[in-house]
């Protein structure tokens, strides 16, 4: 059950809506697991099976320079 802050949190609420979507038409994102003050993360089955966690930066975040090579740095193929 979640908190009456929980329920009308945008971050949470927009961390949420991933859920069941798919990222580069290979990864279908399950379940969040948890959102913080840089991103959402969540649980993802690869179209091969595999399941991995999977962290999502907010995109107000995506202009900083230190977002590329976090980025480069945490995807794998």
């Amino acid at each position: 059950m979640y908190s009456v802050t929980q329920a009308i949190d945008p971050t949470l609420m927009r961390a949420k809506t991933r859920v069941g979507t798919v990222l580069r038409e290979k990864w279908r994102i399950d379940a969040l697991l948890g959102v913080g003050g840089m991103a959402a993360v969540y649980t993802a089955t690869h179209r091969n099976g595999t399941r991995a966690a999977v962290k999502v930066l907010y995109p107000e975040l995506g202009s900083h320079s230190w977002s590329a090579a976090h980025k480069r740095s945490a995807i794998r193929p």
